[in-house]
């Protein structure tokens, strides 16, 4: 019962945990980030293993879903499609998406069992030191984009002042 407990669990909050140990995995492949956690060959060579199998499943199902995308596609383009016929394929789809959601978590938690606990520490503090920074840059663009906005406003109502006085002989028409 627990364990079914924490299997919803784990796959509610899926995206959340995907997202993270998407992440997580992409620092792991970075050779400055490697040498930062001070891996041993030994561990490299484990990890390496670890992504290859995870990367033939995660192909594996990724094409199983595009397969059933496209008998559902098909069904869909005709004009009288029922329940009966898509409610199976979407529930696969469903099934299949869960399942690559839980390999990816699983995944991660290999590659914590390989990593020592100061490892998974630093790799940790290296992860939202990087979200930290990218949370920054978005910020700068969104606060770019802004300025940008207000000097474009700033332009047209300056544009539009300047061609109401033109068009009164200097004098301010209404």
């Amino acid at each position: 019962m627990i364990a079914l407990y924490l299997m919803v669990l784990m796959i509610s909050q899926a995206p959340v945990g995907e997202l993270y140990a998407e992440r997580m995995l992409g620092l792991l492949k970075s050779e400055k980030v490697a040498a930062e956690l001070n891996l041993t060959p030994e561990q490299r060579k484990k990890l390496v293993e670890l992504a290859s199998n995870h990367a033939k499943k995660v192909v594996d199902l990724r094409a199983e879903i595009q397969k059933k995308t496209i008998d559902l596609n098909n069904i869909l383009r005709t004009e009288n499609y029922t329940r009966k016929q898509i409610e199976p394929l979407i529930k696969e789809i469903a099934n299949l998406e869960a399942e690559l959601r839980v390999l990816r978590l699983m995944h991660m938690a290999e590659v914590r069992n390989v990593l020592t606990p100061d490892q998974v520490n630093k790799l940790r503090e290296r992860f939202q030191m990087e979200v930290r920074q990218e949370i920054r840059e978005k910020m700068r663009e969104r606060m770019d984009r802004e300025q940008r906005e207000e000097n474009r406003q700033r332009m047209e109502k300056q544009y539009e002042y300047r061609k109401g006085t033109e068009d009164t002989g200097g004098r301010r028409g209404n």
